[in-house]
C-alpha cells in the first residue's frame, strides 16, 4: 500500500527531548483533511521548480522554539522544535526533493558513512473512506499509535546501522579491530552549530567563494535557502534535534569523505587493504596497518573540513593501538551490574521463589550502603560517562523488571520499608545524572511498579523519596526534569516550597512557554497556588503578545509561540484568553501568495473547534500519563524487522 508521505513531519521533525505534553499529532490530522490546498501548494511548487523562479525564497523565515538540554557531561546542548509553519515547508521541499536527496546520500563510492538512507518499506497501511491512510492495527490506540511516531525518525531507514550501539555490536567492528593495527577517533567539533548554510552552495560550485550561475533551485541551493528558513534566519548552524538535521548534515558530511577518499586513491592506497575510515553522524574511525597512513588521513579530514568551515575536535581526538579499550565504562558498568542484579533479584532458575525482588537486601543498611559504594566508586572512575553509566543501569534494570518471569515483583508480604528502600535507590541512581533521556526511564520503572503495587501503598512512598531527593530539583537543568512535573500532578505529588520556587523563578526567567506549561499543570494541585501561577502566566502572555507588532515576517516573532501554545489552554483567565484570540484575529489574513496558503492552514487550524486540542495534551487527567509516557518511549517497536529492533532498550 502507498505509505502516508505526511508522517514525515511526525517521524523526523520533532526532537526526542521533547515535553510529552507537546505534540504535531492534532495538526498532522488537520493536515491529513487538507489534502487538496496542500495539493495545490505543492503542484505550484512543483512548477516553480522548474521554472527560473526561486523555490522557498522569500517570506518562509520563521523562528523555532530553543531551550537547552544537558548532553550528559554537564555541558548543555541548544535544542530546538521547528515551528509548525516550518514543519509543512520541510514536509513539502521532502515531496519535491527526496529522489535527489536519496540519490545524493547513496552513492557508490566516496563515502564512509554507516548510516545510509533508504525507502522504509516496513509501514503498513490501510485506506479508509474520503482517502485518509489509516494504520493497519490501530484501532483501539489510534492516537496513541501516530503519538507513538514522534521523534521516531522511521521515515527513511538507516543501513546498515540505525545506531552506533548496532556498529559495536557488529561483526564488522571486530573484523577491523583484528584486520588492522592502529586506529584513530576523530570528530568534528560543534558539527551542527558549525555549519554554515552556505557550504551547500559551495559543494556545487567547487568554489569557495563564489557560487553564483547555478540554478537556484538545485538541491544544494534551496538547502541553503531552507536551513536558514527554520533558524530564524540565520546562517550560522543548523537546529539541532529533528532527524531531519543529521539527514542534511549528512549531505555535508559526505562531500568531506569524496574528498578525502580521492585524496587517498592520489596516494594509490586501497580502501579495505591500506586503510578503512566508517563516520557514524560527526564520529568519525579510522584504520590501518601504518600509523604515517593514519596521519595522514587525519590531514586530508582537516584540510578539506576546513574548505567548508569544519574544524575537528583536537581535545577529543585518540590515537593507538589495536586492540584498544572502547568505552571503557561499559566493562566496569557490566560488572557492578553483575553485582546489583546478584544482590536485588532472583534468577529465573530459582523456581521456589515467585517473586523478583529481594527485598529484604534493600533493607538491609550493610548490603544497601556497599551497592551505593559500589556506584560512587564507578562513577568516581568514569566522570565524563556518568549519564551513560546510569542509562546503561536504567536500560539493565527495566529489561529485568519487564521480562520479568516471576509471578510478582515483590513477595507477598513484603513491607512498605521494602518497597520504600527500592524506590530509594532507584532515585539515588537517578540524582548522579538526572538528564532527559533517564527522566524517561526513570518515568517507566515507576509505571512498572504501578502495575503491581496499590496506589495507597506507592504514592506516599514516591511522595517521600521525592521529598528526600529535592536536592535533584534544585540543581537539575529544568528542561531535562519537565517530564516528571504533569506525572508529579496526575500522582499528586508535591515538591517542597522550596523547591518550586526554584524551578517556577528559573522558568519564569527564561519565559519559555513549553516549560511555563508544564509547571502550570504540576500547580493545580493547590486552588491559592495554581491561581498565583495563573497569574504569573497571564502577565508572561500580555508580555510577550505585545512584542508582536506587525504582520510583515510575523513568523520570525519567538514570542509567536505564546499563541501556538496557549490558544487551546483551558485554564487561562478570560483576559488572557480574549487577548490571544484578538491577536490571532489581527494576524490572519486572506493573502494569496503561496507561503500564505501554509500560514492560513496554520491559523484555521489554531481557530477552528475552540474546545479541540492544538499543540498541547492539556488534560492529562483524562489519561495515564506514566503509561502514555511508557509506550510512547519503549513501545516503538512499530516497524521491526528480523534483524535488529530500532527502538531496543540498550544504551
Amino acid at each position: 500500500m502507498k505509505r502516508n508521505e505526511l508522517d514525515f513531519l511526525l517521524t523526523e521533525l520533532l526532537p526526542v527531548e521533547t515535553s510529552h505534553m507537546f505534540t504535531y499529532t492534532y495538526f498532522y490530522q488537520f493536515l491529513l483533511n487538507k489534502k487538496e490546498v496542500m495539493k495545490e501548494i505543492e503542484q505550484k511548487l512543483l512548477k516553480s521548480k522548474y521554472s527560473k523562479t526561486p523555490i522557498f525564497n522569500k517570506g518562509w523565515h520563521a523562528s523555532p522554539l530553543k531551550y537547552f538540554v544537558n548532553k550528559g557531561n554537564n555541558d548543555l546542548r541548544e535544542i530546538s522544535i521547528l515551528n509548525p509553519f516550518s514543519a509543512v515547508e520541510v514536509f513539502l521541499f521532502v515531496r519535491l526533493y527526496s529522489n535527489e536527496i536519496l540519490d545524493t546520500l547513496n552513492k557508490e563510492s566516496g563515502s564512509f558513512s554507516l548510516r545510509s538512507h533508504k525507502k522504509n518499506n516496513d509501514l503498513f497501511y490501510k485506506s479508509s473512506k474520503g482517502g485518509i491512510v489509516e494504520y493497519e492495527d490501530t484501532k483501539e490506540k489510534k492516537d496513541k499509535f501516530t503519538k507513538a511516531l514522534e521523534s521516531s525518525g522511521i521515515y527513511f531507514k538507516l543501513e546498515p546501522y540505525s545506531t552506533l550501539g548496532h556498529f559495536y555490536n557488529s561483526e564488522y567492528w571486530f573484523k577491523l579491530n583484528s584486520q588492522f593495527k592502529y586506529f584513530a577517533k576523530i570528530d568534528y567539533k560543534d558539527c551542527f552549530g558549525s555549519i554554515y548554510t552556505h557550504t551547500f552552495k559551495w559543494i556545487i560550485s567547487h568554489n569557495t567563494i563564489d557560487s553564483r550561475g547555478f540554478t537556484n533551485n538545485n538541491l544544494y541551493s534551496v538547502l541553503d535557502r531552507l536551513l536558514q528558513h527554520l533558524n530564524n534566519s540565520i546562517s550560522n548552524g543548523v537546529i539541532v534535534g529533528p532527524e531531519f538535521s543529521r539527514m542534511v548534515a549528512e549531505i555535508l558530511l559526505q562531500h568531506v569523505d569524496y574528498e578525502v577518499y580521492n585524496n587517498l586513491i592520489e596516494l594509490n592506497l586501497k580502501q579495505e587493504v591500506d586503510f578503512n575510515i566508517c563516520r557514524y553522524v560527526d564520529d568519525i574511525y579510522i584504520f590501518s596497518n601504518e600509523e604515517s597512513i593514519i596521519e595522514d588521513i587525519i590531514t586530508s579530514y582537516k584540510d578539506n573540513a576546513s574548505k567548508y568551515q569544519l574544524k575537528l575536535n583536537e581535545l577529543k581526538s585518540v590515537t593507538g593501538k589495536l586492540p584498544f579499550v572502547w568505552n571503557d565504562w561499559k566493562g566496569s558498568t557490566k560488572s557492578f551490574l553483575t553485582i546489583l542484579m546478584t544482590r536485588s533479584f532472583y534468577s529465573d532458575e530459582d523456581i521456589e521463589v515467585s517473586y523478583l525482588i529481594k527485598g529484604r537486601n534493600f533493607v538491609n543498611y550493610r548490603n544497601l550502603a556497599s551497592l551505593k559504594e559500589e556506584l560512587q566508586n564507578l562513577l568516581s572512575l568514569f566522570p565524563e560517562n556518568r549519564e551513560k553509566i546510569i542509562s546503561y543501569i536504567y536500560s539493565a534494570l527495566f529489561n529485568k523488571l519487564r521480562k520479568n518471569k516471576k509471578e510478582k515483583l515483590f513477595r507477598k508480604n513484603a513491607t512498605t520499608l521494602e518497597v520504600e528502600k527500592v524506590l530509594e535507590f532507584i532515585f539515588y541512581l537517578y540524582s548522579f545524572a538526572p538528564t532527559f533521556r533517564n527522566t524517561r526511564k526513570l518515568i517507566c520503572i515507576e509505571y512498572l511498579f504501578r502495575e503491581e503495587l496499590d496506589q495507597d501503598l506507592l504514592k506516599p512512598l514516591l511522595q517521600k523519596t521525592v521529598k528526600k531527593y529535592e536536592h535533584i530539583f534544585l540543581y537539575a537543568n529544568i528542561a531535562d526534569i519537565i517530564d516528571l512535573l504533569p506525572v508529579f500532578s496526575n500522582n499528586d505529588i508535591e515538591l517542597s516550597i522550596l523547591a518550586e520556587e526554584h524551578i517556577w523563578s528559573t522558568i519564569y526567567k527564561h519565559e519559555n512557554p513549553l516549560l511555563v506549561a508544564s509547571f502550570l499543570v504540576y500547580s493545580k494541585y493547590n486552588k491559592k497556588y495554581f491561581r498565583k501561577i495563573k497569574n504569573d502566566l497571564d502577565q508572561l502572555i500580555k508580555k510577550n503578545l505585545k512584542i508582536i507588532t506587525g504582520q510583515k515576517d510575523i513568523l520570525l516573532y519567538k514570542e509567536l509561540w505564546w499563541l501556538f501554545i496557549y490558544i487551546d489552554c483551558p485554564y487561562l483567565e478570560p483576559g488572557a484568553k480574549t487577548l490571544l484570540q484578538e491577536k490571532m484575529n489581527y494576524l490572519k489574513n486572506s493573502n494569496n501568495h503561496l507561503n500564505h496558503k501554509i500560514l492560513n492552514i496554520l491559523f484555521d487550524f489554531l481557530s477552528e473547534n475552540n474546545g479541540s486540542n492544538k499543540f498541547m495534551e492539556w488534560d492529562i487527567e483524562s489519561y495515564d500519563i506514566v503509561e502514555d509516557i511508557t509506550y510512547f518511549t519503549y513501545e516503538r517497536t512499530l516497524f521491526r524487522n528480523n534483524e535488529k529492533d530500532l527502538y531496543s532498550f540498550e544504551y
